[in-house]
């Protein structure tokens, strides 16, 4: 990678940390899932995947490091860049739909880690997380089908322009 790359994945992973911060105050309404989509289909699976280990390092670091936690959040994120390295889409409203399967992946991986590390029994769990899945895969949904397109051409801009 060059340095451009390196200062484009830097910047971006900084813009998804801060806007998960700043969104922090609604539950579960980000924008992450979005970025991560647009990020994985405008520059490929390589640098989408170092942003998400950059983003979910310092989330991690600046929320108490905690393994049980890094680790589902580690894997679902990279099932984005992952996925869509096979699937190979641009499409908004295809890639709205697997924002709604990976935010309930993601959300179903921390309830593993939740029930290992608390106990909680994983039926009122599930039950108790559902509206959080909903307003998350919500989110995820709309943000993805409103804002790929525009956004997807200025950033395919900035990454042969920067």
């Amino acid at each position: 990678m060059r340095l451009k790359d390196f200062l484009l994945v830097a910047m971006l992973a900084t813009l998804s940390l801060v806007l998960e911060v700043l969104m922090s105050v609604l539950p579960n309404i980000q924008l992450t899932f979005f970025l991560f989509i647009l990020y994985a289909t405008v520059l490929g699976c390589k640098r989408g995947s170092l942003i998400i280990v950059i983003h979910v390092t310092i989330d991690s670091l600046l929320m108490g490091f905690q393994i049980f936690y890094y680790i589902p959040m580690l894997v679902g994120y990279l099932l984005i860049p992952t996925v869509l390295f096979f699937v190979k889409t641009k499409k908004p409203m295809v890639l709205a739909l697997w924002s709604i399967l990976f935010s309930l992946i993601y959300s179903w991986l921390f309830l593993l880690a939740t029930i290992v590390v608390t106990s909680t029994p994983a039926w009122e769990y599930f039950i108790a997380d559902i509206p959080f899945e909903i307003l998350l895969a919500g989110s995820s949904f709309i943000s993805t089908l409103w804002l790929y397109d525009p956004l997807s051409k200025q950033l395919d801009h900035l990454n042969k322009n920067f």
